[in-house]
């Protein structure tokens, strides 16, 4: 019975990955099928085999912002940034929902984002996460009503990115409604 039960341990242990994989794809793919429901419930299972993977809260994070529920949304970035302090896309995301929860000042990914100057990618994702806080605080402003001061925010983006068309875009629509008031 011992040698039995250690034999099942070592045949699951051989398909871990592929059995995780599996959950992981199907939940992408029935994500990216607008199937966000079905998708959850393939994350949460890949979650219950391996819940240390930031890829999972992640994904199932988009799949509940797509539902609209950011409160779960925030909550699983939140986790996936815990486990993954250097994806830029997390504190993106993050930020985003924020902003979706009209809290958009405390969804400045910079204050929270503590990486170490030693850190490979250091400047890169500072400059990453700039940009990400940067926008995100323009768009809140901007659906706030407060044109003016994103219009501030979005000059200096485009003093670093004078071709960033969305923000041209967001730059022009504020201007438009300040020149008809």
């Amino acid at each position: 019975m011992h040698k039995q039960l250690s034999q099942i341990k070592k045949i699951q242990f051989q398909h871990f990955d592929k059995v995780n994989n599996y959950g992981y794809e199907l939940g992408q793919s029935l994500y990216y099928l607008e199937k966000y429901q079905e998708a959850m419930d393939s994350f949460d299972k890949a979650l219950n085999i391996d819940p240390k993977n930031d890829k999972f809260y992640y994904f199932k994070g988009n799949a509940l912002y797509q539902l609209k529920l950011y409160t779960g949304a925030l909550s699983l970035y939140n986790k996936a940034i815990q486990l993954k302090a250097d994806e830029a896309s997390y504190y993106f995301n993050q930020a985003t929902t924020f902003c979706q929860l009209m809290l958009c000042q405390e969804g400045l990914p910079s204050s929270d984002f503590k990486i170490e100057p030693s850190h490979q990618n250091f400047s890169q994702l500072k400059g990453i996460l700039f940009k990400i806080n940067s926008k995100s605080k323009g768009i809140s402003l901007q659906q706030r009503y407060q044109y003016q001061k994103a219009l501030q925010i979005y000059q200096q983006i485009l003093e670093s990115e004078p071709n960033n068309q969305e923000i041209l875009q967001n730059k022009q629509k504020c201007l438009m409604i300040l020149n008809e008031s």
